[in-house]
Formats: C-alpha cells, sequence, structure tokens
C-alpha cells in the first residue's frame, strides 16, 4: 500500500473548543491559561503545554491517546530538528503518523518500527523541501502496571521525581561530545534506534517528559524545589496545573535572559501517578 502523509488529520487549533481527555494531535501553541489537563483510564493526573518560546516556528509537538480497553495512555513529544529546513513540517508530518498508529491501536508495537514508519512518511511527504530535516522524540506509556516506559532517542528526556521532589533517575541525551548535535534522530533520509528505559510506576511520583527546552532552561535542582513548594497542595490535580505553571515561568524567565537569536521552543507534560 502506497504511504501518503496526506490522509491523517492535518493541523488543528485546538484553542477553539475545550480540551478533552484524549487529544490525538496537538501541534499549534496552548497558552499555559489553558493547558492541556486530563487523566488516565486509570487515575493518573496529567498537564501539558506546548510554547513557541523565542523562534519565529513551533517545532516543537505533543501527541497524547488514552485507550480506556488497554488501559494506557500514550505520550509523544516532538522536536523538529534544523529549523532552516522544515523543523516544524517534519514535525507535524511526524506528530500526524504517530497520531495514526495509536489510534489504530499501535499495529506497530517496537519503537524501533514506530520510527521507521514514520521515517517512511517523510521520505515520501511533497512537503519537505529539504533531505536532512527530520525530529528527535521521545514515547511515554502511562498505564497501571508496575513501571512507566519511555522509549527515546536525541535529546527529549523523561526524569521519574519522587513524591518529595527528590530526583530518582532520568534519560541521557544523545548528543555529540561537544553538546550541539543530536547524535539520533529520525530524518527524511533515515532512522536510528530507540532506546528504552523503565522507571518504577509510584504513588504520588512525578514523571516528566520534555523537550530539550526545558531541560536546557531548568536544572533539576530547580525541578525538585518547585515540586517540593507545591507538595503540600490539596489535589493531585491542582498540583499537575501549579507544576506546569511554574515550570512554564521557570523556562520564560531564563530564557528572557538570552539574546535575540538564542532560546528554543519548549513542550512540557507532567503527571503524577494516583
Amino acid at each position: 500500500m502506497a504511504l501518503e502523509t496526506r490522509q491523517y488529520p492535518r493541523r488543528e487549533d485546538l484553542r477553539t473548543r475545550p480540551w478533552p481527555r484524549s487529544v490525538d494531535w496537538v501541534e499549534t501553541e496552548i497558552p499555559v491559561e489553558r493547558m492541556l489537563l486530563g487523566m488516565t483510564p486509570y487515575g493518573a493526573h496529567y498537564g501539558a503545554i506546548t510554547q513557541v518560546g523565542k523562534r519565529e516556528r513551533q517545532e516543537d509537538g505533543i501527541v497524547v491517546h488514552s485507550n480506556r480497553d488497554t488501559w494506557q495512555t500514550r505520550v509523544c513529544v516532538i522536536d523538529g530538528i534544523h529549523s532552516a529546513r522544515d523543523g516544524d513540517v517534519a514535525t507535524h508530518i511526524f506528530g500526524n503518523v504517530m497520531s495514526h498508529i495509536y489510534r489504530t491501536r499501535y499495529q506497530l508495537h517496537h519503537p524501533s518500527n514506530r520510527a521507521r514508519y514514520a521515517q517512511q512518511h517523510l521520505a515520501v511527504s511533497q512537503d519537505l523541501t529539504h533531505e536532512d530535516s527530520g525530529v528527535v522524540y521521545a514515547e511515554m506509556c502511562l498505564c497501571p502496571r508496575g513501571r512507566i516506559e519511555v522509549d527515546y532517542m536525541g535529546d527529549v528526556q523523561a526524569a521519574h521525581f519522587d513524591s518529595g521532589g527528590r530526583l530518582v533517575e532520568c534519560t541521557q541525551p544523545h548528543r555529540e561530545k561537544d553538546g550541539r548535535g543530536v547524535t539520533r534522530a529520525v530524518t527524511h533520509q533515515q532512522y536510528d534506534q530507540v532506546e528504552k528505559k523503565y522507571f518504577r510506576r509510584q504513588s504520588r511520583h512525578v514523571y516528566i517528559l520534555a523537550s530539550d527546552g526545558l531541560w536546557d532552561s531548568v536544572s533539576p535542582a530547580v525541578i525538585s524545589e518547585i515540586l517540593q513548594v507545591t507538595s503540600a497542595t490539596d489535589s493531585i490535580s491542582k498540583r499537575v496545573q501549579e507544576i506546569v505553571r511554574r515550570l512554564n515561568t521557570a523556562v520564560q524567565v531564563q530564557q528572557a535572559n538570552l539574546g535575540e537569536d538564542q532560546g528554543d521552543n519548549y513542550t512540557l507534560f507532567v503527571s503524577i501517578e494516583p
């Protein structure tokens, strides 16, 4: 069967309608006042935003999909590479493909197969004009079993904090030794292997999935301070909202001190287990 990226839903401005519990594709900027909020089928609460930051183009995206048959919620944070070379278009295509995979109940179970499938769509797309355009991304699978799965490549990272805000563990970015370029990506020309990480699922623990726009601006120590401040919040849902707001503010403050040609898009997803 021929691959055709245009068969999938195109970009949509979700700011014009109420947020549902499960969203298949979010590409447009989400104002922090109307952050994406929801609850997984088994009761974990989550919140997310994606911001353009100081860039002219929004090259970040997020896909959130819940399956009430399997009790799973899958989240994919996407970051386009090569801003001058269709990074935003590559993110859009990749997000549509991942949304399609999630809605068809994960027909491509292995993460590397999903990456390869998305790369094929990038390769045949008529919307891309640069052969080295592509994305880095990470997926998180929230489920009621004993662990949370993270599949990742590039510099989109995930972190696990305990209920008191202390860092338990995190993924490590795939970058060059100088810290500038990424060593794993899905591009118009190729795809790289996806690395897997397992976080132990524990009550009231916090799990964060975010693009490098967050991690380059806010250190784990600052994140721990934010989590400690919000630990006394009455409910899980309110704590999720407060964490997202404070992280968003922290990134904005940090980027405000950078030069005009610096700063980045950033997308963050926060989940707290019941």
